[in-house]
């Protein structure tokens, strides 16, 4: 029997204004730097996160989003949030992403 290979681990990758989270082809998250158009933030906070349900964009309805101080802050939450996906998955059975 072939050996399975280690499944694939999510990284990070830099774009303009934004910093993507990546699993393959499949962007899980992201966190930009400024407010979409016409949006204002509260004093301090410079930042924009939202991640994706096991990276279907068009889930919106599962989509969370949010708002923090820092890049590091909200790549932290985007972290927290898919390891938190996984382990759902993984209780109600249905595997990884």
């Amino acid at each position: 029997m072939p050996e399975e290979s280690p499944p694939e681990e999510p990284r990070w990758e830099q774009g303009y204004r934004c910093h993507g989270y990546w699993i393959g082809p499949i962007r899980l998250g992201l966190v930009s730097l400024s407010p979409r158009a016409g949006t204002a933030l509260p004093a301090g906070e410079k930042y924009g996160w939202d991640f994706f349900p096991g990276g279907r964009v068009s889930s919106q309805s599962k989509a969370q989003r949010g708002r923090c101080h820092t890049l590091r802050e909200g790549k932290r939450i985007v972290e927290r949030l898919y390891c938190e996906y996984l382990e759902e998955r993984v209780r109600s059975g249905a595997g990884h992403a």
